[in-house]
Formats: structure tokens, C-alpha cells, sequence
């Protein structure tokens, strides 16, 4: 094993800050397919600086990744083998449902077997970093990375977010890859949703909200963290203090901290800095390690040495992460990717359609589902039934050897299915052409399966939308196909929660499929007849209205609370032309079983200091049909020195019962679940009154109180 610390000794300053300089693959070799995913920065790198390059993203294959490491390895002076990093955000090749869809499931080892699947896939393949998983808490659907996201809820987004990086990170040596979290920190909270644009919010809202998943992540022992590209409270988050003191001074995080895309020049727009060089002594200076796609560094850290505005020695600590981490990762001794390694994709196949199923929420069923599997007539409609729907940032996933809906329904039913496109997809598209010769057709068939939503690339980095209502053409079609009197069942894929309000009324059936990935028409077949059982829970409220953006259940209370109708002019808190209340709630989610819970039951009224509050409830399945009931746990302090949320979630069981059976869900709690940090990171738990709910989505009032003292 090579001596990292005699390797840096033999590294010159200008070698050390090329090594913390990030290229994409078509810098390195011009016949590169890579995908560019940012702006380009002007690089001004010349062959010597490229020979000691640290890192590569974006590389297209295993065969590239090797030719670029043997040519590399013949360059670079220190023979440092290069890593290469790639946005592995929910598979590979065989790809799941979006982050958005897993954080429906609330399953957490299937997070983690997806990763882990995810990571052998890619390291194959040539990659060694994975720029996920991205962890910002998402309230407002109109932003385009809610797709990315596990959701609205901190809680939530940490314990998936926790066991996604274990799994990524299982084997590191061999099979493994390192997570890089995103995006530190505060980007869900970009104003209007609009992607890349200004946060502004309290000290006090950012560490309760939008810090916790990545504080989960580094417990978890992420081996490196991306930081944002907004400005935050007026400063850039690549070149915030801010940042720089709770990450490394609070939390201790030793790892890499990687810039996004070019964020680092991205400071003279967003005009806190003046050139080049000063892009590059506050990103630094801000303990971002890795610049990715812009070369400051590599021009000026020397310069910035010499003027004693940086310390060659922090340079060091910068590059002795880096080069842990290719320890951590087994480059040393073993540079190149093995490409005659098999892989078990039919093994791979049977995880992802159990992830899409269990991503699928139920949102409406007027007892038209399960349908009947046998040779009913079913007229498909949509144009996003003919295709695999892998969603955004699906890597090297091949849509040819996806699952459409269409397959997934003639593979897995005895249904006789026929199809019609019905309209064009696209959220300004007013062609209605198609419209007609759908309708006239629906009379005669016993159901109609409508596909309705987003395409894949309606969502996602840059996607953000400002009206989430469907398109007018879907709207009109289903208008038109529910006056023919048959029965719809409307499959909805997203990317983010939209504005469904249109369409309820007309269909039978409701289903949220998401972008459920490569054995996505599969699993929805399965789901319809009843051969597998819906269980997902929404991860984020769906508004009733766009105007409502952003929405989420764990707000804080008002002056001036329901009933809104007790107040004049002047004092209400509710919209004049629309409820406050989404139309489907966070943790909404229907089965075919039906279940019930118990009032809740504590072990003691009143804890003090570090003792355990036990909760249980009886969770009945009161049907004929054996399923998964996600019971979860809420609370709420009556009384606080700061405002708290009207509900926070602070656990979930994922319970499977027999029909007509019960079993129990039993929670333990201590007093990490009930405080809350000020301003500057001190976590505090005060003596008080808590209720705490337990149910089946955020709406939940099966509660009880107990009391808290401090020692």
C-alpha cells in the first residue's frame, strides 16, 4: 500500500491544487460521450496541469474509464490514480423509481438494497463516486430536483438518506462507491421554486429543517458532501463561512467537499466576487476541496499561497482527503476496472419491480381496483404508456430494455388491451386533435386505462414549472372519455406532485406511479390486478392549486387559527378561493386491505432526562386481503421558548399483517425526539407538555399527552 503522506511531500503546490481540480471525461478524451451538466467554465488547463488532474466526472464507460487511467498514469508525474465520479441518483443500468418514489415507499432497507445494487452496477462499469443521494428537503413542486429528493419531511429524508449511503458505500474496496450528499445546503428552499435561484431564511428554520439530512448523512459516514449552488442569506453556498463552520467545526466532517458544476466561478455572477482568483480564495477559503468544472483553483492557489492568503498547509489537509479517500476506495492497488465482472441483472430486475411497487401510491379507488385479471377489453390511452419511464438522471439506463405500461399489462394480464396516443405531451400543447378518435373508441371497452402527467424530462435539474396543473388536452380528454360513462382509472406519472384537482372527479381510480424505472410497467400490471398489494405512503403533500406552493403538513401554527370563518376581513389565514389543506396529504397512501389503529398507549406519563417513553398501538387488518400498513408517529410541543411545527414526524414502522389479523407497532422515545437547535446549533429539550399522534398519514388526531422533565 503506497505512504499517501509521502506521496504529498512529493507534490509541488501547483501539482496539489491541480489534484483538486475536476474535469469532465471530454477534457480528458476528446472521443468522450460524456453528458455535459453545467455551463461551461473557460477552462484554462494545459497538458501539464491535465497530467495531474485528480478526478474526472461524467465518463461514459468502463473501456473509457480505463483509457483514460493508463494514459493518465504514463502523465502524472506522482502516478496518482485518477477517481472518476459520476450522478448514480437511482440506479445505474437497471434503474428504480426516483428518489421521490422511494421516499413513497418508506423503506428503508430497500433504499439501501437499491444502493447497493446501484453501486456494484457502477463500479463495474468505471465510476467510484456517486453525487447522490441528494438529500434538500422539497416543499415547493414547482422546483425541478423535487424529483431527486426523498421529500418534504427531514425525518424521513434522513433515515432513507442513512441507509442509501450505507448501501452505496457497502464494500468500498471492492464493489462499492462513495456517496457525495447534495446539495449543502438549502436548495429545496430556492424561491418561486425556481431552480439555481435565491434562498433567504432564518438560522433558526435552516438547522430544524433543511441541515438535518445532511448531519444524518455524515453520521452515517458519508465519504464526501456536495455544496449548493445558491446564495443563501446573501452569500454563495460554495463560498459560505456559514457552512464551512457547522460542517467541519460542528459536525467534524472530515471528508470531501466537492463543488457543484462550475459554481465556483459561478461567484463573479452572483457578484460576491471580483475575478478568478477571488472565486478561488473564497471557495477555499469556504474548505471546498474539489472544484469541479473550472480551473481557479489550479491558477491561483499558488498565488494565494505566496500572498499568504491561504495556508499551503490547509492545501495539504484538502489533498490527504482526497487522497483517503482513493485509499478508502482500493485505487492504489487496483487502478483499472475489471470489465469481464458479470453481473445478476435478472436478479437486479426482481429488486427494482419490488422498489416500484412499492413506490406506487393509491390515491383514489371507488372500488374499481383490483381489477378482475381475466379477458376484459381494456382501452390503454397516453402516450406515456408506450415507453419505459426511467425518469431524470437514470444514468446508463436503457430504455429499450425497460417495462412500458403497455408491456407490463399484455405480460401479466389476460386483459384484450388495445391503445390510443389520445394527445401530445407537453404541459403548453393544445392539440386536441386526438382527442376524438380516443373517445369514440372508449364505448367499447370495459375500462379505460388513462396515462396522464409528466414525461421524464418535464422534471429535474433546471424543469421547473410554474403552472402544475395537466396539460388542457388531458384535462379535455378525460372530460370527454368520463360523459361516455366508462370506468378510468387514471395512471399518473410525475416527477413532483401535481395539481390533480381537475381530474378526481372523473376517474375511478387514482394511482401516483411516479417515474417508477426500468420494471416500472411491471409493477403497475401487478398493482392493478391485484397481484401484489399497494402499500406507498405519499413523501410530500400534492397541492389542491398551484397558488397554494409551497405546502407541508409540519407548519407552524398562526395567530389567527380555524375556524377562519369566526374572523373579519383582514384576520384570515386562509385563501378566499381555495382551502388550505392539500388535496392529498403527506402520508396519505390507500390499500386494498383496510386497517385500523388503535388509540396509542404509553408506559408512563411524565419522563425525565434520559429515560425511554414506550408508545404502542394495535394495528388491525379488519379485511381479506393481507398487506403493509406504514404506521406512523408524530409530535407536538404544546408549548415552546420557539414556535414548533403543528406536527413533526419522528418514526415509522412498515407493519405487514394477515387479513383479519392484528399485531402491534411499539416506539421508543427519548429526549433526541422532542427538542429542537436555536440559532447557533445548540439542541435544546425544554420541560413541557407534548401529544403525540400515531396514524396513517399527517392528518392523523389519534394522540395522547405526556410530560417531559429535565433532570
Amino acid at each position: 500500500m503506497r505512504n499517501i503522506e509521502q506521496i504529498l511531500k512529493n507534490m509541488s503546490i501547483k501539482e496539489k491544487a491541480n489534484a483538486l481540480t475536476q474535469v469532465n471525461a471530454n477534457v480528458v478524451c476528446a472521443s468522450s460521450k460524456a453528458e455535459i451538466t453545467g455551463l461551461d467554465a473557460n477552462l484554462t488547463l494545459d497538458t501539464h496541469d491535465l497530467a495531474s488532474i485528480g478526478s474526472i466526472l461524467n465518463v461514459d464507460n468502463v473501456r473509457e474509464s480505463n483509457k483514460i487511467q493508463r494514459k493518465h498514469l504514463k502523465e502524472d508525474p506522482n502516478k496518482i490514480p485518477l477517481l472518476f465520479m459520476l450522478d448514480v441518483v437511482h440506479g445505474y443500468e437497471t434503474i428504480y423509481p426516483i428518489p421521490l418514489g422511494m421516499g413513497a415507499s418508506f423503506d428503508k432497507e430497500l433504499c439501501y438494497e437499491c444502493a447497493k445494487m446501484a453501486a456494484k452496477e457502477a463500479r463495474i462499469s468505471g465510476i467510484h463516486v456517486t453525487f447522490a443521494p441528494m438529500v434538500d428537503v422539497a416543499r415547493d413542486a414547482r422546483w425541478g430536483r423535487v424529483m431527486e429528493s426523498f421529500g418534504e419531511d427531514p425525518f424521513l429524508i434522513s433515515e432513507l438518506a442513512k441507509e442509501t449511503v450505507k448501501g452505496f458505500q457497502e464494500d468500498i474496496e471492492n464493489t462499492g462507491i462513495a456517496s457525495c450528499p447534495k446539495h449543502f445546503a438549502a436548495y429545496g428552499a430556492v424561491e418561486a421554486g425556481r431552480d439555481y435561484n435565491t434562498v433567504d431564511m432564518s438560522l433558526y428554520r435552516l438547522r430544524n429543517v433543511y441541515l438535518k439530512p445532511f448531519k444524518a448523512c455524515v453520521d452515517a459516514g458519508t465519504k464526501t458532501m456536495m455544496s449548493a449552488f445558491v446564495s443563501m442569506n446573501g452569500t454563495p453556498a460554495v463560498g459560505s463561512s456559514l457552512f464551512k463552520k457547522i460542517l467541519r467545526d460542528e459536525w467534524n466532517f472530515d471528508g470531501l467537499l466537492i463543488t457543484d458544476y462550475s459554481a465556483v466561478k459561478e461567484q463573479i455572477i452572483h457578484g460576491t466576487a471580483k475575478n478568478d482568483k477571488e472565486c478561488a480564495f473564497l471557495s477555499f477559503n469556504a474548505s471546498n476541496d474539489i472544484e469541479m468544472m473550472s480551473s481557479t483553483y489550479s491558477n491561483y492557489l499558488n498565488e494565494l499561497v505566496d500572498e499568504k492568503r491561504i495556508k499551503e498547509e490547509d492545501i495539504n489537509k484538502s489533498v490527504l482527503r482526497l487522497l483517503k479517500l482513493k485509499q478508502d476506495l482500493n485505487v492504489f492497488e487496483k487502478p483499472y476496472f475489471n470489465e469481464s465482472i458479470k453481473i445478476d441483472y435478472e436478479k437486479n430486475r426482481e429488486l427494482v419491480r419490488e422498489a416500484a411497487t412499492k413506490a406506487c401510491v393509491l390515491l383514489k379507488n371507488d372500488n374499481i381496483l383490483p381489477l378482475a385479471d381475466d379477458n376484459k377489453k381494456v382501452l390503454v390511452i397516453g402516450p406515456l404508456a408506450e415507453k419505459g419511464m426511467l425518469g431524470n438522471w437514470h444514468s446508463n439506463g436503457n430504455r429499450l430494455k425497460s417495462i412500458s405500461l403497455l408491456d407490463g399489462l399484455k405480460n401479466n394480464t389476460k386483459f384484450i388491451v388495445s391503445y390510443k396516443k389520445g394527445y401530445d405531451i407537453s404541459v403548453n400543447s393544445k392539440d386536441y386533435s386526438m382527442i376524438n378518435e380516443a373517445v369514440s373508441e372508449a364505448n367499447k371497452f370495459d375500462y379505460v386505462i388513462l396515462t396522464l402527467g409528466e414525461d421524464e424530462l418535464m422534471s429535474g435539474e433546471s424543469f421547473s414549472r410554474a403552472d402544475l396543473n395537466l396539460s388542457k388536452a388531458q384535462i379535455k380528454l378525460i372530460e370527454e372519455l368520463h360523459n361516455t360513462g366508462v370506468k378510468i382509472i387514471s395512471i399518473i406519472y410525475s416527477g413532483r406532485p401535481l395539481v390533480l384537482s381537475d381530474i378526481v372527479d372523473y376517474s375511478d381510480a387514482i394511482v401516483e406511479v411516479w417515474m417508477p424505472g426500468t420494471e416500472g410497467g411491471n409493477a403497475i400490471a401487478d398493482l392493478l390486478v391485484g397481484k401484489t398489494n399497494f402499500s406507498a405512503k405519499l413523501p410530500i403533500s400534492f397541492p389542491r392549486t398551484t397558488g397554494q406552493c409551497p405546502i407541508y403538513y409540519s407548519h407552524l401554527n398562526t395567530g389567527k387559527p380555524k375556524p377562519y370563518e369566526e374572523y373579519n376581513f383582514g384576520y384570515k389565514t386562509m385563501y378566499i378561493d381555495c382551502s388550505n389543506e392539500p388535496l392529498y396529504p403527506f402520508g396519505y397512501g390507500l390499500s386494498y386491505s383496510m386497517f385500523r389503529i388503535s388509540s396509542p398507549v404509553i408506559n408512563k406519563t411524565v419522563i425525565t432526562g434520559n429515560e425511554k417513553l414506550v408508545v404502542e398501538v394495535d394495528v388491525y387488518n379488519i379485511s381479506n386481503r393481507k398487506g403493509t400498513e406504514i404506521v406512523q408517529l408524530y409530535i407536538h410541543d404544546l408549548v415552546s421558548s420557539y414556535a414548533r411545527p403543528v406536527k413533526e414526524l419522528i418514526g415509522f414502522k412498515n407493519i405487514e399483517i394477515d387479513r383479519n389479523s392484528k399485531t402491534t407497532a411499539r416506539f421508543e422515545i427519548d429526549r433526541n425526539s422532542l427538542g429542537f437547535y436555536d440559532e447557533n446549533g445548540k439542541y435544546m429539550v425544554e420541560d413541557g407538555t407534548f401529544e403525540l399522534f400515531v396514524g396513517n398519514s399527517s392528518t392523523t388526531l389519534n394522540s395522547i399527552l405526556f410530560e417531559y422533565k429535565n433532570e
